[in-house]
């Protein structure tokens, strides 16, 4: 692969969610990269589409290229960018070399270990940080508590280094999912730094099977979630607030609402965060990630702590004891004023 042909495959692996034209391409080449020039743009696609690797379709009068996930050779391609990607950031970061060595060696010989990635890298390391995102291949409590505690091993070298674990079938739920989502968000700028090939083997074999995968390079902000798409999704999620219109907005997940609520200054909504809790699924470790990354993981510790005494869960545990483990000192909340909150939206308690 040379290297206009890494660029083009690196960007269109950015965004699944959105094709665009061969010069709407080059112009996202340009942004990334600093350079890009639509005549050489145009014919490596015609060699990665003689190779198999994309399809470009006419739509109008412009012309979209795709990634071909039909080829079962596409995944190592994809994994070629990814290690290219991998040798960049640490021929310019080379103090995250030990971190990466440090996963490896945790990590190497468990076999549930599918695939680890580093989200949002470059960002990240101006700030002195690491987020990760370690996918394991099924929902077994005692090797997500193994994983837990090799991470906590690793914290006591690496102190900001955050993660989140998730199963192969919860990666491919929030992938699909039509919702704005943290995980949509995440993967459109990452490393995988720990087994590529699987994690591309994986989207793969998704899109194989007609599931619609997005990544998507747009990023939500919690703190500027609009009152418009605010009040839209508390209804949606089953909290309807007294007074304002509501009107059709965004989709977004459960996570973030809850994040942006937290993160505002209206604390008669932190009562809708129960109400939200109790009639949706959540993804409580996915909302304990947000939590550190948005600084509000007190607040959240303190209202799982009193939750938990109303009506106590393995995943309510379990995102305690993260957030303990990570040293958050709770906010207190009033389990009463919880419960009766509960009760009077007829919600079932023990």
């Amino acid at each position: 692969m040379n290297g206009t042909e890494f660029r083009i495959i690196d960007t269109m692996s950015r965004s699944l969610v959105n094709p665009i034209s061969i010069s709407g391409l080059t112009t996202e080449i340009k942004d990334q990269f600093g350079s890009a020039y639509y005549p050489n743009i145009y014919k490596a696609l015609l060699s990665l589409k003689d190779e198999n690797i994309i399809q470009i379709e006419r739509q109008g009068k412009s012309s979209i290229p795709l990634l071909n996930f039909t080829n079962y050779l596409l995944p190592d391609v994809l994994t070629e960018t990814e290690l290219q990607k991998k040798r960049e950031f640490l021929e310019k970061w080379p103090e995250a070399q030990s971190l990466l060595a440090s996963l490896d060696n945790a990590f190497s010989d468990l076999s549930f270990i599918k695939s680890i990635i580093l989200i949002d890298p470059q960002h990240n390391m101006k700030l002195n940080r690491a987020e990760l995102l370690i996918i394991i291949n099924e929902k077994d409590e005692a090797k997500r508590e193994q994983t837990r505690n090799l991470m906590q091993e690793i914290k006591r070298h690496f102190i900001r280094t955050e993660y989140l674990i998730m199963t192969e079938g919860e990666l491919i739920n929030y992938l699909k999912s039509q919702e704005n989502n943290p995980i949509k968000e995440m993967l459109s700028n990452k490393i995988t730094i720990y087994s590529p090939q699987h994690f591309w083997t994986l989207i793969r074999n998704a899109y194989a099977h007609g599931i619609r995968i997005e990544f998507d390079t747009k990023q939500t902000n919690p703190l500027k979630i609009s009152d418009r798409d605010l009040t839209y999704n508390l209804a949606r999620l089953g909290y309807r607030e007294l007074g304002p219109e509501i009107r059709q907005g965004e989709d977004i997940s459960i996570e973030y609402i809850i994040a942006s609520i937290f993160l505002g200054e209206d604390k008669r909504r932190i009562a809708a965060i129960t109400i939200l809790l109790a009639k949706n699924k959540t993804n409580y470790g996915l909302l304990a990630f947000l939590s550190q990354k948005y600084v509000f993981a007190e607040k959240l510790l303190g209202m799982l702590i009193a939750l938990k005494g109303i009506a106590p869960s393995g995943e309510l545990d379990n995102s305690i004891t993260i957030l303990r483990g990570a040293g958050v000192r709770p906010t207190k909340f009033d389990e009463s004023h919880i419960r009766n909150t509960l009760q009077l939206y007829g919600i079932g308690i023990r």
